[in-house]
Protein backbone atom coordinates (compact mmCIF):
# COMPACT_ATOMS: atom_id res chain seq x y z
CA UNK A 1 0.00 0.00 0.00
CA UNK A 2 1.01 3.61 -0.51
CA UNK A 3 2.67 5.25 2.50
CA UNK A 4 2.32 8.95 3.20
CA UNK A 5 4.03 11.30 5.63
CA UNK A 6 1.72 14.25 6.23
CA UNK A 7 3.41 17.25 7.85
CA UNK A 8 0.64 19.58 8.97
CA UNK A 9 0.08 21.32 12.31
CA UNK A 10 -3.59 22.19 11.77
CA UNK A 11 -5.81 19.24 12.66
CA UNK A 12 -8.71 20.45 10.51
CA UNK A 13 -6.55 20.61 7.41
CA UNK A 14 -4.95 17.25 8.23
CA UNK A 15 -8.45 15.75 8.38
CA UNK A 16 -9.17 17.17 4.92
CA UNK A 17 -6.01 15.62 3.49
CA UNK A 18 -6.73 12.27 5.13
CA UNK A 19 -10.32 12.27 3.89
CA UNK A 20 -9.20 12.98 0.32
CA UNK A 21 -6.77 10.05 0.49
CA UNK A 22 -9.41 7.67 1.87
CA UNK A 23 -11.90 8.71 -0.81
CA UNK A 24 -9.59 7.34 -3.50
CA UNK A 25 -10.73 3.88 -2.43
CA UNK A 26 -7.23 2.56 -1.82
CA UNK A 27 -5.83 1.35 1.48
CA UNK A 28 -3.06 3.73 2.44
CA UNK A 29 -0.75 4.05 5.44
CA UNK A 30 -0.67 7.58 6.86
CA UNK A 31 1.79 9.01 9.37
CA UNK A 32 0.98 12.43 10.82
CA UNK A 33 3.75 14.81 11.92
CA UNK A 34 2.71 18.12 13.48
CA UNK A 35 6.12 19.78 13.66
CA UNK A 36 9.59 20.06 12.18
CA UNK A 37 11.30 17.77 14.68
CA UNK A 38 8.67 15.03 14.43
CA UNK A 39 8.64 15.18 10.63
CA UNK A 40 12.41 14.82 10.35
CA UNK A 41 12.43 11.93 12.83
CA UNK A 42 9.74 10.04 10.90
CA UNK A 43 11.38 10.71 7.53
CA UNK A 44 14.66 9.30 8.78
CA UNK A 45 13.28 6.13 10.37
CA UNK A 46 10.47 5.11 7.99
CA UNK A 47 9.92 4.36 4.32
CA UNK A 48 7.38 6.66 2.63
CA UNK A 49 6.20 7.00 -0.95
CA UNK A 50 5.34 10.69 -0.65
CA UNK A 51 5.64 13.52 1.85
CA UNK A 52 2.85 16.10 1.93
CA UNK A 53 4.47 19.10 3.56
CA UNK A 54 2.85 22.21 4.98
CA UNK A 55 5.29 25.06 4.56
CA UNK A 56 4.49 26.85 7.83
CA UNK A 57 4.92 24.56 10.86
CA UNK A 58 6.28 24.81 14.44
CA UNK A 59 9.56 23.32 15.65
CA UNK A 60 7.97 20.84 18.08
CA UNK A 61 4.44 19.52 18.56
CA UNK A 62 2.20 22.10 20.23
CA UNK A 63 4.64 25.01 19.95
CA UNK A 64 3.49 28.45 18.80
CA UNK A 65 6.54 29.27 16.68
CA UNK A 66 5.20 28.18 13.28
CA UNK A 67 7.34 29.59 10.47
CA UNK A 68 8.08 28.85 6.83
CA UNK A 69 11.75 28.25 7.70
CA UNK A 70 10.73 25.12 9.61
CA UNK A 71 8.98 23.68 6.56
CA UNK A 72 12.09 24.42 4.53
CA UNK A 73 14.22 22.64 7.16
CA UNK A 74 12.04 19.53 6.83
CA UNK A 75 12.36 19.61 3.08
CA UNK A 76 16.13 19.98 3.25
CA UNK A 77 16.33 17.06 5.70
CA UNK A 78 14.22 14.88 3.41
CA UNK A 79 16.43 15.83 0.49
CA UNK A 80 19.38 14.43 2.47
CA UNK A 81 17.92 11.32 4.17
CA UNK A 82 15.36 10.33 1.51
CA UNK A 83 16.51 11.81 -1.80
CA UNK A 84 14.37 9.33 -3.76
CA UNK A 85 11.08 10.35 -2.09
CA UNK A 86 8.94 12.99 -3.84
CA UNK A 87 7.56 15.92 -1.86
CA UNK A 88 4.29 17.80 -2.36
CA UNK A 89 4.49 21.20 -0.65
CA UNK A 90 1.27 22.83 0.55
CA UNK A 91 1.29 26.54 1.24
CA UNK A 92 -1.21 29.19 2.28
CA UNK A 93 1.12 32.03 1.32
CA UNK A 94 0.31 34.25 -1.62
CA UNK A 95 3.98 34.99 -2.31
CA UNK A 96 5.88 31.79 -1.92
CA UNK A 97 9.64 32.28 -1.78
CA UNK A 98 10.12 28.50 -2.03
CA UNK A 99 8.78 28.27 -5.56
CA UNK A 100 12.12 29.15 -7.20
CA UNK A 101 13.82 26.45 -5.14
CA UNK A 102 11.08 23.98 -6.07
CA UNK A 103 11.67 24.66 -9.74
CA UNK A 104 15.45 24.26 -9.37
CA UNK A 105 15.25 20.96 -7.48
CA UNK A 106 12.39 19.38 -9.38
CA UNK A 107 12.83 16.60 -11.91
CA UNK A 108 10.02 14.96 -13.85
CA UNK A 109 10.62 11.24 -13.51
CA UNK A 110 8.88 7.88 -13.92
CA UNK A 111 9.17 7.55 -10.15
CA UNK A 112 7.07 4.39 -9.82
CA UNK A 113 8.04 2.77 -13.09
CA UNK A 114 5.00 3.44 -15.25
CA UNK A 115 4.83 5.61 -18.35
CA UNK A 116 3.52 8.64 -16.45
CA UNK A 117 6.08 11.09 -15.14
CA UNK A 118 5.68 12.77 -11.77
CA UNK A 119 7.49 15.80 -10.34
CA UNK A 120 9.99 14.92 -7.63
CA UNK A 121 9.04 18.22 -5.98
CA UNK A 122 5.62 19.80 -6.49
CA UNK A 123 3.58 22.50 -4.75
CA UNK A 124 -0.08 23.32 -4.29
CA UNK A 125 -1.66 26.34 -2.65
CA UNK A 126 -4.16 25.53 0.05
CA UNK A 127 -6.59 27.85 -1.71
CA UNK A 128 -6.50 25.39 -4.63
CA UNK A 129 -7.16 22.34 -2.44
CA UNK A 130 -10.02 21.27 -4.70
CA UNK A 131 -7.28 20.01 -7.06
CA UNK A 132 -5.72 17.84 -4.36
CA UNK A 133 -7.98 14.72 -4.65
CA UNK A 134 -7.18 14.20 -8.33
CA UNK A 135 -3.49 14.84 -7.74
CA UNK A 136 -3.22 12.43 -4.82
CA UNK A 137 -5.19 9.72 -6.65
CA UNK A 138 -2.64 9.82 -9.48
CA UNK A 139 0.16 9.26 -6.98
CA UNK A 140 -1.63 6.37 -5.26
CA UNK A 141 -2.58 4.67 -8.53
CA UNK A 142 1.05 4.72 -9.65
CA UNK A 143 2.30 3.27 -6.36
CA UNK A 144 -0.39 0.58 -6.30
CA UNK A 145 0.53 -0.52 -9.83
CA UNK A 146 3.83 -1.77 -8.44
CA UNK A 147 1.93 -4.40 -6.47
CA UNK A 148 0.93 -5.97 -9.80
CA UNK A 149 4.56 -6.89 -10.41
CA UNK A 150 5.13 -10.36 -8.97
CA UNK A 151 8.56 -11.01 -7.48
CA UNK A 152 9.70 -14.62 -7.33
CA UNK A 153 12.39 -15.09 -4.71
CA UNK A 154 14.42 -18.11 -3.52
CA UNK A 155 13.08 -19.88 -0.44
CA UNK A 156 14.17 -18.18 2.76
CA UNK A 157 15.36 -15.10 0.87
CA UNK A 158 15.49 -11.96 3.04
CA UNK A 159 14.71 -8.94 0.91
CA UNK A 160 14.96 -5.35 2.11
CA UNK A 161 11.88 -3.26 1.35
CA UNK A 162 13.82 -0.70 -0.66
CA UNK A 163 15.54 -3.42 -2.70
CA UNK A 164 12.19 -5.09 -3.35
CA UNK A 165 10.80 -1.77 -4.52
CA UNK A 166 13.66 -1.09 -6.94
CA UNK A 167 13.42 -4.55 -8.51
CA UNK A 168 9.68 -4.04 -9.07
CA UNK A 169 10.31 -0.52 -10.39
CA UNK A 170 12.86 -1.79 -12.89
CA UNK A 171 10.51 -4.53 -14.11
CA UNK A 172 7.59 -2.13 -14.54
CA UNK A 173 9.71 0.42 -16.40
CA UNK A 174 10.32 -2.11 -19.17
CA UNK A 175 6.79 -3.51 -19.27
CA UNK A 176 7.33 -6.53 -17.04
CA UNK A 177 4.68 -8.13 -14.85
CA UNK A 178 6.83 -10.78 -13.20
CA UNK A 179 10.49 -11.09 -12.31
CA UNK A 180 12.75 -13.71 -10.81
CA UNK A 181 15.27 -12.25 -8.38
CA UNK A 182 18.45 -13.86 -7.13
CA UNK A 183 21.21 -12.25 -5.11
CA UNK A 184 24.62 -12.35 -6.75
CA UNK A 185 26.89 -10.55 -4.31
CA UNK A 186 27.23 -7.66 -1.92
CA UNK A 187 26.87 -6.90 1.74
CA UNK A 188 30.29 -5.73 2.96
CA UNK A 189 30.08 -2.33 1.29
CA UNK A 190 26.41 -1.74 2.06
CA UNK A 191 25.39 -2.46 -1.53
CA UNK A 192 23.93 -5.59 -3.08
CA UNK A 193 23.93 -7.06 -6.59
CA UNK A 194 20.94 -8.98 -7.94
CA UNK A 195 20.13 -10.90 -11.07
CA UNK A 196 16.66 -9.81 -12.21
CA UNK A 197 14.95 -11.76 -15.00
CA UNK A 198 11.84 -9.91 -16.21
CA UNK A 199 8.86 -11.47 -18.00
CA UNK A 200 5.92 -9.90 -19.87
CA UNK A 201 2.21 -10.78 -19.91
CA UNK A 202 2.83 -13.59 -22.41
CA UNK A 203 5.36 -15.22 -20.10
CA UNK A 204 8.22 -14.28 -22.42
CA UNK A 205 11.46 -13.12 -20.87
CA UNK A 206 12.14 -9.56 -21.92
CA UNK A 207 15.24 -8.81 -19.87
CA UNK A 208 18.06 -10.60 -18.09
CA UNK A 209 19.63 -7.92 -15.97
CA UNK A 210 22.07 -7.23 -13.19
CA UNK A 211 20.84 -4.65 -10.69
CA UNK A 212 23.29 -3.12 -8.23
CA UNK A 213 21.54 -1.37 -5.35
CA UNK A 214 23.07 1.01 -2.85
CA UNK A 215 23.19 4.71 -2.05
CA UNK A 216 22.63 7.41 -4.64
CA UNK A 217 26.29 8.39 -4.28
CA UNK A 218 27.38 4.80 -4.92
CA UNK A 219 25.32 4.63 -8.10
CA UNK A 220 26.71 7.94 -9.31
CA UNK A 221 30.28 6.73 -8.72
CA UNK A 222 29.62 3.46 -10.52
CA UNK A 223 28.07 5.34 -13.44
CA UNK A 224 31.20 7.50 -13.70
CA UNK A 225 33.45 4.43 -13.50
CA UNK A 226 31.85 2.95 -16.61
CA UNK A 227 34.20 4.99 -18.75
CA UNK A 228 37.09 2.94 -17.33
CA UNK A 229 35.22 -0.34 -17.87
CA UNK A 230 34.58 0.68 -21.47
CA UNK A 231 38.31 0.24 -22.12
CA UNK A 232 37.75 -3.52 -21.94
CA UNK A 233 36.26 -5.53 -24.76
CA UNK A 234 32.46 -5.47 -24.94
CA UNK A 235 32.32 -9.13 -23.91
CA UNK A 236 33.97 -8.40 -20.56
CA UNK A 237 31.13 -6.36 -19.10
CA UNK A 238 27.31 -6.32 -19.25
CA UNK A 239 25.72 -3.46 -21.22
CA UNK A 240 24.62 -0.45 -19.18
CA UNK A 241 20.84 0.07 -19.20
CA UNK A 242 19.81 2.82 -16.77
CA UNK A 243 20.01 4.31 -13.29
CA UNK A 244 17.12 4.43 -10.82
CA UNK A 245 17.30 7.26 -8.28
CA UNK A 246 13.68 7.67 -7.18
CA UNK A 247 10.94 5.68 -5.51
CA UNK A 248 12.95 3.91 -2.80
CA UNK A 249 13.81 6.47 -0.11
CA UNK A 250 17.64 6.69 0.06
CA UNK A 251 18.34 3.63 -2.10
CA UNK A 252 19.21 3.82 -5.78
CA UNK A 253 20.17 1.29 -8.45
CA UNK A 254 22.13 0.89 -11.64
CA UNK A 255 21.03 -1.74 -14.16
CA UNK A 256 22.99 -3.72 -16.75
CA UNK A 257 21.87 -6.13 -19.44
CA UNK A 258 23.36 -9.59 -19.00
CA UNK A 259 23.66 -12.09 -21.83
CA UNK A 260 21.99 -15.47 -21.40
CA UNK A 261 23.78 -18.31 -19.67
CA UNK A 262 25.74 -16.48 -16.99
CA UNK A 263 24.40 -18.59 -14.13
CA UNK A 264 27.60 -19.15 -12.11
CA UNK A 265 30.26 -17.07 -10.47
CA UNK A 266 33.93 -17.89 -9.91
CA UNK A 267 33.24 -19.25 -6.42
CA UNK A 268 30.69 -21.67 -7.89
CA UNK A 269 33.34 -22.95 -10.28
CA UNK A 270 35.86 -23.20 -7.43
CA UNK A 271 33.45 -25.45 -5.53
CA UNK A 272 32.56 -27.49 -8.61
CA UNK A 273 34.43 -29.27 -11.39
CA UNK A 274 38.20 -29.31 -10.90
CA UNK A 275 38.97 -29.32 -14.64
CA UNK A 276 36.95 -26.14 -15.25
CA UNK A 277 39.20 -23.91 -13.16
CA UNK A 278 42.13 -23.32 -15.56
CA UNK A 279 39.86 -22.31 -18.44
CA UNK A 280 37.78 -20.01 -16.26
CA UNK A 281 40.81 -18.16 -14.89
CA UNK A 282 42.50 -17.95 -18.29
CA UNK A 283 39.32 -16.31 -19.52
CA UNK A 284 39.84 -13.55 -16.96
CA UNK A 285 43.29 -12.89 -18.43
CA UNK A 286 41.80 -12.63 -21.91
CA UNK A 287 39.16 -10.17 -20.77
CA UNK A 288 41.80 -7.99 -19.04
CA UNK A 289 44.07 -7.70 -22.10
CA UNK A 290 43.21 -4.09 -22.89
CA UNK A 291 43.82 -2.98 -19.34
CA UNK A 292 47.12 -4.85 -19.12
CA UNK A 293 48.34 -3.53 -22.47
CA UNK A 294 47.78 0.04 -21.29
CA UNK A 295 49.78 -0.26 -18.07
CA UNK A 296 53.00 1.54 -17.28
CA UNK A 297 55.58 0.84 -14.59
CA UNK A 298 56.10 3.12 -11.63
CA UNK A 299 57.79 3.11 -8.24
CA UNK A 300 55.47 3.22 -5.23
CA UNK A 301 55.53 2.42 -1.53
CA UNK A 302 53.58 -0.44 -0.01
CA UNK A 303 51.49 2.22 1.76
CA UNK A 304 50.54 3.71 -1.63
CA UNK A 305 49.02 0.37 -2.61
CA UNK A 306 47.37 -0.23 0.73
CA UNK A 307 45.66 3.18 0.69
CA UNK A 308 43.67 2.04 -2.33
CA UNK A 309 41.78 -0.43 -0.14
CA UNK A 310 42.25 0.74 3.46
CA UNK A 311 42.60 4.21 5.00
CA UNK A 312 45.46 5.40 7.21
CA UNK A 313 42.97 5.83 10.06
CA UNK A 314 41.91 2.18 9.82
CA UNK A 315 45.54 1.10 9.78
CA UNK A 316 46.29 3.03 12.97
CA UNK A 317 43.39 1.25 14.66
CA UNK A 318 44.60 -2.15 13.45
CA UNK A 319 48.17 -1.53 14.61
CA UNK A 320 46.96 -0.57 18.06
CA UNK A 321 44.44 -3.38 18.36
CA UNK A 322 46.66 -6.24 17.17
CA UNK A 323 50.10 -4.94 18.16
CA UNK A 324 51.44 -5.00 14.59
CA UNK A 325 54.13 -2.39 15.18
CA UNK A 326 56.16 -3.53 12.18
CA UNK A 327 53.54 -2.26 9.71
CA UNK A 328 54.72 1.34 9.44
CA UNK A 329 58.28 0.36 8.62
CA UNK A 330 57.13 -2.26 6.15
CA UNK A 331 54.75 0.10 4.39
CA UNK A 332 57.57 2.58 3.84
CA UNK A 333 59.29 0.03 1.55
CA UNK A 334 59.21 0.69 -2.18
CA UNK A 335 58.43 -1.66 -5.04
CA UNK A 336 58.10 -1.56 -8.81
CA UNK A 337 54.54 -2.09 -10.04
CA UNK A 338 52.54 -2.29 -13.25
CA UNK A 339 50.07 0.57 -12.85
CA UNK A 340 46.85 0.83 -14.81
CA UNK A 341 43.10 0.38 -14.67
CA UNK A 342 41.88 -2.19 -12.14
CA UNK A 343 38.51 -3.54 -11.07
CA UNK A 344 39.41 -2.92 -7.43
CA UNK A 345 37.17 -5.61 -5.91
CA UNK A 346 37.57 -8.66 -8.12
CA UNK A 347 36.41 -11.33 -5.69
CA UNK A 348 34.74 -14.51 -6.88
CA UNK A 349 31.17 -13.21 -6.75
CA UNK A 350 32.02 -10.31 -9.07
CA UNK A 351 33.00 -12.67 -11.88
CA UNK A 352 30.10 -14.37 -13.68
CA UNK A 353 30.67 -17.22 -16.13
CA UNK A 354 28.54 -18.77 -18.85
CA UNK A 355 28.44 -22.44 -19.88
CA UNK A 356 31.60 -21.96 -21.97
CA UNK A 357 33.33 -20.45 -18.92
CA UNK A 358 33.60 -17.03 -20.56
CA UNK A 359 33.70 -14.45 -17.72
CA UNK A 360 32.11 -11.03 -17.35
CA UNK A 361 32.92 -8.57 -14.58
CA UNK A 362 30.22 -6.89 -12.49
CA UNK A 363 30.15 -4.27 -9.70
CA UNK A 364 32.24 -1.25 -10.69
CA UNK A 365 32.14 0.83 -7.52
CA UNK A 366 35.88 0.42 -6.89
CA UNK A 367 37.21 0.72 -10.45
CA UNK A 368 40.26 2.97 -10.42
CA UNK A 369 43.90 3.35 -11.42
CA UNK A 370 46.20 1.10 -9.40
CA UNK A 371 48.55 -1.90 -9.44
CA UNK A 372 46.99 -4.52 -11.70
CA UNK A 373 48.38 -7.18 -9.35
CA UNK A 374 45.71 -6.15 -6.84
CA UNK A 375 42.93 -7.80 -8.85
CA UNK A 376 44.70 -11.17 -8.90
CA UNK A 377 45.52 -11.04 -5.21
CA UNK A 378 41.95 -10.00 -4.38
CA UNK A 379 40.66 -13.00 -6.32
CA UNK A 380 43.09 -15.41 -4.68
CA UNK A 381 42.60 -14.27 -1.08
CA UNK A 382 38.84 -13.84 -1.45
CA UNK A 383 38.69 -17.65 -1.47
CA UNK A 384 39.67 -17.49 2.21
CA UNK A 385 37.98 -14.33 3.45
CA UNK A 386 34.92 -13.54 1.37
CA UNK A 387 31.65 -14.82 2.89
CA UNK A 388 30.51 -16.11 -0.51
CA UNK A 389 33.51 -18.42 -0.96
CA UNK A 390 32.93 -22.17 -0.63
CA UNK A 391 33.90 -23.58 2.77
CA UNK A 392 34.50 -27.13 1.49
CA UNK A 393 33.15 -28.10 4.94
CA UNK A 394 36.64 -27.91 6.44
CA UNK A 395 38.36 -25.42 8.72
CA UNK A 396 40.58 -22.69 7.36
CA UNK A 397 43.71 -24.41 8.66
CA UNK A 398 42.67 -27.50 6.72
CA UNK A 399 42.47 -25.44 3.56
CA UNK A 400 45.80 -23.60 3.66
CA UNK A 401 49.08 -23.37 5.56
CA UNK A 402 49.86 -19.63 5.82
CA UNK A 403 53.56 -20.22 6.50
CA UNK A 404 53.84 -21.90 3.07
CA UNK A 405 52.16 -19.13 1.06
CA UNK A 406 55.04 -18.71 -1.39
CA UNK A 407 54.63 -22.29 -2.62
CA UNK A 408 51.14 -23.09 -3.95
CA UNK A 409 51.79 -26.83 -3.69
CA UNK A 410 52.62 -26.72 0.01
CA UNK A 411 50.26 -23.85 0.81
CA UNK A 412 46.96 -25.39 -0.29
CA UNK A 413 45.60 -28.66 1.08
CA UNK A 414 42.55 -29.00 -1.18
CA UNK A 415 42.93 -29.90 -4.89
CA UNK A 416 40.45 -27.32 -6.20
CA UNK A 417 41.89 -24.53 -4.09
CA UNK A 418 45.44 -25.54 -5.04
CA UNK A 419 44.54 -25.34 -8.74
CA UNK A 420 42.71 -22.03 -8.29
CA UNK A 421 45.66 -20.40 -6.50
CA UNK A 422 48.21 -21.83 -8.94
CA UNK A 423 46.24 -20.57 -11.94
CA UNK A 424 45.82 -17.11 -10.41
CA UNK A 425 49.58 -16.87 -9.99
CA UNK A 426 50.30 -18.25 -13.47
CA UNK A 427 47.95 -15.69 -14.99
CA UNK A 428 49.70 -12.93 -13.04
CA UNK A 429 53.07 -14.17 -14.28
CA UNK A 430 51.78 -14.24 -17.85
CA UNK A 431 50.87 -10.58 -17.45
CA UNK A 432 54.51 -9.91 -16.53
CA UNK A 433 53.84 -9.00 -12.91
CA UNK A 434 56.67 -8.98 -10.39
CA UNK A 435 56.74 -10.97 -7.16
CA UNK A 436 56.96 -7.95 -4.89
CA UNK A 437 54.01 -6.15 -6.43
CA UNK A 438 51.96 -9.31 -5.94
CA UNK A 439 53.07 -9.59 -2.33
CA UNK A 440 52.40 -5.90 -1.58
CA UNK A 441 48.96 -6.16 -3.18
CA UNK A 442 48.18 -9.37 -1.27
CA UNK A 443 49.32 -7.72 1.95
CA UNK A 444 46.96 -4.79 1.34
CA UNK A 445 43.93 -7.03 0.78
CA UNK A 446 44.67 -9.25 3.78
CA UNK A 447 45.32 -6.28 6.09
CA UNK A 448 41.89 -4.91 5.21
CA UNK A 449 40.30 -8.10 6.57
CA UNK A 450 41.34 -7.10 10.08
CA UNK A 451 38.82 -4.26 10.11
CA UNK A 452 35.89 -6.67 9.70
CA UNK A 453 34.39 -8.12 12.84
CA UNK A 454 33.72 -11.62 11.46
CA UNK A 455 37.01 -12.19 9.63
CA UNK A 456 39.51 -14.88 10.62
CA UNK A 457 42.01 -12.70 12.49
CA UNK A 458 44.48 -15.51 13.24
CA UNK A 459 44.69 -16.48 9.59
CA UNK A 460 45.03 -12.87 8.44
CA UNK A 461 47.87 -12.10 10.86
CA UNK A 462 49.71 -15.30 9.94
CA UNK A 463 49.44 -14.43 6.24
CA UNK A 464 50.62 -10.87 6.86
CA UNK A 465 53.71 -12.13 8.65
CA UNK A 466 54.47 -14.53 5.80
CA UNK A 467 53.92 -11.88 3.10
CA UNK A 468 56.24 -9.53 4.94
CA UNK A 469 58.95 -12.20 5.00
CA UNK A 470 58.54 -13.07 1.33
CA UNK A 471 58.80 -9.40 0.37
CA UNK A 472 62.26 -9.30 1.94
CA UNK A 473 63.29 -12.64 0.43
Amino acid sequence: MARFLIVEDEEVFFDSIQEAIHETGFDCEITWARSKDTAILEAERQFFDLTILDQKIPTIDGALDAHVDHGRAVWDAIFECSPGMPVLILTALSADDMIDTVVRRNENQRIWGGSKKFPTVDHLRKSDFDRFPAKIKAYITAVEALRDVELQLPTGFEFEEQHRRLCALFARRIGGVRCEVRRLSGGLSGSAVYRVMVFDTNGARIQNAVLKIGSKQMVQIERENLQLMDRLTAAATPRFLETLYFGAKDAAAIAYQLADGYERNAFDVLGGRHDALPKALRGITEQRQNWVAATSEKRVTVADIRRLVLSDENVETIISKFGLDWIKGFEARETQVHWGCIHGDLHGENILLNDELVPVFIDYGDVKEGPIALDWMTLEFSTLFHPGAPSFEVTTTERVKPERWGDAEGYCELPNLKTFVSECRKCAQDEGLYQRELVASGYSYVLRQLKYEDSDKELAIALLERLRTIFDE
